[in-house]
């Protein structure tokens, strides 16, 4: 009976050991998708400059006729394609946001109970001590998008002299992503609000 004791004993010591090495082990996980997203994110803006590169060496090949449709599938249809980067880039920031949330308010705790300090994991609490809170840094990229597509509204009817059914159509649908692109910028400003408030 003394050894059955002794063994629960050492399990119970060793209980916390184990816990410590899962969460550890997550917060490894973490950060390894984290790095990933991080490379995945730091690749479109290149992709975006190239792609809109492309498109300026096919706007010089267009013949100058072309104009009345040219326009609207070339910015149009172009603005369209570097909002849909965007998307993909806005939503690697949130889950890059909702992981560094995680940790500091869900997994930090944990690990702290079970080491008894909270010495540990200090690179938000340093950067969150050395940057200014900005309340709506996100939605930076949304407000260049909204004033380049009023300069090609302008462009459009000054310039070209004239504002037809494909740039209206190219223009809704400019708006339908621009908004889709708000949303997900204020879902991201709230996530890392949370972390903010849980790193202070």
């Amino acid at each position: 009976m003394p050894e059955a004791s002794t063994d629960s004993l050492e399990a119970a010591a060793e209980r916390p050991k184990l816990l410590l090495d899962v969460h550890l082990n997550e917060y490894q996980a973490l950060t390894t998708r984290a790095t990933y997203y991080v490379v995945m994110s730091t690749a479109i803006w290149p992709l975006i400059f190239l792609y809109l590169g492309l498109l300026a060496t096919a706007w010089q090949h267009l013949p100058a006729e072309s104009a009345k449709f040219g326009f609207p599938l070339m910015v149009w249809g172009g603005g369209l394609g570097v909002q849909l980067a965007l998307v993909i880039w806005t939503f690697l920031v949130c889950e890059q946001y909702k992981m560094t949330l995680y940790v500091e308010r869900d997994l930090r705790p944990l690990v702290k109970d079970l080491v008894g300090t909270p010495s540990f994991w200090l690179y938000e609490q340093k950067l969150r001590g050395r940057t200014p809170l900005l309340k709506w840094l996100e939605l930076q990229t949304e407000l260049w998008i909204l004033i380049l597509m009023l300069i090609a509204v302008l462009l459009r009817i000054l310039v070209f002299h004239g504002f037809g059914l494909l740039d209206w159509i190219g223009l809704a649908l400019n708006v339908v992503i621009l908004v889709a692109l708000v949303l997900m910028a204020v879902s991201a400003a709230k996530i890392r609000h949370q972390w903010e408030r849980a790193v202070s």
